[in-house]
C-alpha cells in the first residue's frame, strides 16, 4: 500500500502488527523508499529494484529510514512514530521552495548551516548539487547532508 504525502513522495507501508491489546490492528512501516513523481509511473521497475534512479532521492530514502528509526526508539507506541514521523516526511514538501503560495513567486529552500540552496560539495556518485535533502527531527529545518554529525 502506498500512502501519498505532499510533494510527490510515496512512502509504502508493508506489514501489520497485532495491536498489544488484542483490538484491531496497528500499521508499521517495513521499508521506506521515497521516488520522484516522473518514476511512479514505472512500477514494475520500483517494485523489481526498489530503489530510485535519482541520486537526491536515493538520500532522502536513507535519512528517511534513519527518520523513521529515530521516531520509533522516542515514542512509547507505533501512532506515536507514525505521527512524528508523518509530520517529518511533510517537512519535504519544501524541498526545492520555500514557498508556493500562488500570489508570490517561489523561494528556493535554503540550508540552515551554510544558507545555500544547492551543496557546494560533490562526491563521486553525485552528477549535480542537490538542495538540501536532510531535515532535521526536532524543528524540520533543511541541512545538506554533509552538515549532519
Amino acid at each position: 500500500m502506498y500512502v501519498n504525502t505532499a510533494g510527490g513522495k510515496r512512502v509504502e507501508c508493508c506489514s501489520e502488527e497485532s495491536h498489544s491489546g488484542g483490538m484491531g490492528w496497528l500499521y508499521t512501516l517495513d521499508m521506506v523508499e521515497v521516488f520522484a513523481t516522473s518514476e511512479i509511473a514505472d512500477l514494475p521497475r520500483i517494485f523489481r529494484c526498489g530503489e530510485s534512479v535519482f541520486f537526491l532521492y536515493r538520500l532522502i530514502s536513507q535519512h528517511a529510514r534513519e527518520a523513521w528509526a529515530h521516531f520509533q526508539s522516542q515514542s512509547a507506541n507505533t501512532v506515536g512514530a507514525l505521527q512524528g514521523f508523518f509530520a517529518w516526511l511533510q517537512s519535504y514538501k519544501t524541498l526545492y521552495f520555500e514557498s508556493l503560495h500562488p500570489d508570490a513567486a517561489p523561494t528556493t529552500t535554503l540550508c540552515r548551516a551554510c544558507g545555500q540552496h544547492l551543496s557546494p560539495y560533490l562526491t563521486p556518485t553525485m552528477s549535480a548539487p542537490i538542495p538540501p535533502s536532510f531535515r532535521t527531527f526536532a524543528g524540520h529545518e533543511p541541512l545538506h547532508s554533509h552538515h549532519i554529525q
